[in-house]
């Protein structure tokens, strides 16, 4: 499983399930930013400064600096990711041309009836529902 987003921090709840799943011994956690290189020290410290530093067996940093979609999709190939988590839609779009993961788009705010335009990309509002679907093996 997959999560990457660099934004304010989780809600306590949520928090507390992505530490509790990361401890779980048949599940791994990559953290893949498309973010440029130069923001790869103010990422670490975001994620230690809200104790999710630990929670991912790798983070991956576009530290090259490639186009964020491809650098995903090659990073997602590379650790043969089943479920990968986004917040943008365009780079998840591109992605089902590339991935056979199971693609997520994670939309704060999220109402049932928005909807993606892509069959291929699930909405979701939390992590929660992400991981009931890991759970449950949809």
């Amino acid at each position: 499983m997959m999560i990457d987003w660099f934004r304010p921090p989780l809600a306590k709840k949520e928090r507390d399930l992505l530490i509790n799943f990361a401890s779980v011994q048949n599940i791994q956690f990559f953290l893949i930013t498309g973010r440029f290189g130069f923001l790869k020290q103010l990422t670490l410290r975001w994620l230690r400064k809200n104790n999710l530093f630990d929670c991912f067996d790798e983070i991956v940093v576009n530290i090259d600096d490639k186009e964020p979609a491809l650098f995903k999709a090659r990073s997602i190939s590379r650790l043969e990711i089943d479920y990968f988590v986004d917040d943008d839609l365009e780079v998840l779009k591109k992605l089902t041309k590339t991935s056979s993961a199971k693609l997520y788009w994670l939309v704060p705010r999220y109402r049932d009836k928005k909807e993606n335009g892509h069959s291929g990309i699930r909405n979701v509002a939390n992590l929660t529902q992400v991981f009931r679907e890991v759970i449950s093996g949809e």
